[in-house]
């Protein structure tokens, strides 16, 4: 049994008994903390105002061999922009979904660099509206860091380089094929543009530091890369992400 300190981003709470909450944590020193906060939902308790989705606080952990427990918790970091906004708080929570559902059971050897993509993310929410693309390049990172996102740059068959002439192909399980290898791909099919392959290309191992806020896109790219990365999250998760709902209300409305 031992208390310990660390920073961390809660991306979950839920309620627990009569008095406590139940929050997911995540933490850059020790990954994903599932933890009881007791007596929380009183009124008069001290923690209540502080464990609230998407705040970064300094939390007192104690643990035993079955569970955590939060003892204290500091508020550092709250994102009132993000909250008192429909659209970003619904991109946020959209965010913090694919997070969660991502990394259950996370090995901590890459908790930090997961911890800065998911701080680096929000921010770039706060204080920018290029928000489709800030999560497609979420999305990206964060399964380029999990080692699941695939080598983009050529077909998956026989290893050919693309080049602006070819025909790419996709299908549903992620499969990517020139012309020639098109006859091992399976299902629904879509053909990716070339130009499309190298902003994925481009995102997956910036040359400088990205700028979100300086690249533009058409409606039309935006849903083209939406529909590609979704292949590969959905490929990697096999799980529904129930937020999706909600955001394509919002986009259509």
């Amino acid at each position: 049994m031992r208390h310990f300190l660390t920073t961390g981003i809660i991306l979950q709470k839920r309620n627990s008994g009569e008095n406590n909450h139940y929050l997911t944590i995540f933490s850059p020193e020790h990954g994903r903390i599932n933890a009881v906060s007791k007596y929380s939902r009183n009124l008069k308790s001290a923690l209540g105002g502080n464990l609230e989705m998407l705040n970064f606080c300094q939390f007192q952990i104690y643990e035993t061999p079955h569970n955590f427990t939060v003892i204290q918790c500091q508020l550092e970091k709250s994102y009132l922009n993000i909250r008192d906004n429909l659209e970003k708080s619904l991109y946020a929570m959209h965010l913090l979904e694919i997070f969660e559902k991502s990394v259950n059971g996370q090995n901590t050897d890459e908790s930090f660099e997961l911890f800065q993509l998911l701080e680096t993310s929000i921010e770039f929410l706060a204080s920018t509206k290029n928000y489709e693309l800030i999560i497609e390049n979420f999305k990206i990172q964060l399964l380029n860091i999990l080692g699941n996102f695939p080598d983009i740059s050529l077909c998956f068959f026989c290893q050919k380089k693309w080049t602006e002439n070819d025909k790419i192909w996709l299908d549903q399980e992620g499969s990517l094929a020139c012309l020639s290898c098109f006859n091992r791909i399976h299902g629904i099919t879509e053909v990716i543009p070339f130009s499309l392959m190298k902003l994925i290309h481009f995102l997956v191992r910036p040359t400088q530091k990205l700028r979100l806020d300086q690249i533009i896109l058409s409606q039309e790219q935006q849903f083209q890369l939406k529909r590609v990365i979704n292949i590969f999250i959905q490929n990697y998760l096999h799980r529904e992400i129930v937020s999706e709902r909600m955001l394509q209300k919002i986009i259509e409305n």
